[in-house]
């Protein structure tokens, strides 16, 4: 009888830590996610170099919670481009509904203005640390080879690959010829989507 008591006791103490357990899980993942959401929120509003103080204040948490959760900033980088890596993908792995290669072009065009509205200040922030970060670096490279085959989509072998032309509508099309056009020429997305168009037009009345 007492055995069965013991186990009874045994039972329902188990019982009690299981959601004791599955409370701090949840509260472990809530801070997780709340100190993401910080470094996101952070870059966002401009500041492209956040400390850990910076992200702890914003998340609510203390420094010390950031860190058991991070050990480095580069550990918050790695989840900031997952992240962003999970919003654009699917947008630029679309297939383009354009059949010819003015109209194709104009489509890939379309998806980056946006993309690279939204990815911005994630791109300027990681830009500005990745010669000091492996895998910010790694990131980077990731990221101009997706850029890369979107314009091999879009050219659909109709401008080979080694030429100087396809080199020079991959510059026009990427993400730093953007940045210059928003931020060192101080155009409006869509002054700055004008000039990209030009660009391509004259590009492509000159092959």
């Amino acid at each position: 009888m007492d055995s069965r008591i013991d186990a009874g006791t045994a039972a329902i103490a188990d019982g009690d830590a299981k959601p004791k357990t599955d409370g701090r899980h949840q509260r472990t993942e809530r801070n997780r996610r709340k100190i993401i959401a910080a470094m996101i929120d952070l870059v966002n509003a401009g500041n492209f170099d956040p400390a850990a103080g910076d992200v702890a204040a914003r998340a609510g948490v203390g420094l010390r919670t950031v860190y058991r959760h991070f050990e480095d900033m580069d550990g918050l980088y790695q989840e900031m481009a997952a992240e962003i890596e999970a919003k654009v993908l699917p947008r630029i792995g679309t297939p383009l509904s354009a059949t010819s290669l003015a109209g194709r072009l104009a489509e890939t065009l379309d998806r980056r203005v946006g993309i690279f509205e939204e990815i911005m200040p994630a791109r300027i922030c990681a830009s500005a640390r990745r010669f000091r970060s492996a895998f910010l670096m790694a990131d980077y490279r990731r990221f101009v080879a997706h850029e890369r085959k979107g314009v091999e989509r879009a050219l659909a072998d109709e401008i080979p690959r080694a030429s100087p032309l396809f080199a020079a509508i991959e510059a026009v099309m990427s993400f730093e010829t953007w940045r210059r056009l928003r931020l060192d020429q101080d155009l409006s997305p869509q002054d700055a989507r004008r000039v990209l168009e030009a660009m391509l037009d004259a590009l492509l009345a000159a092959r």
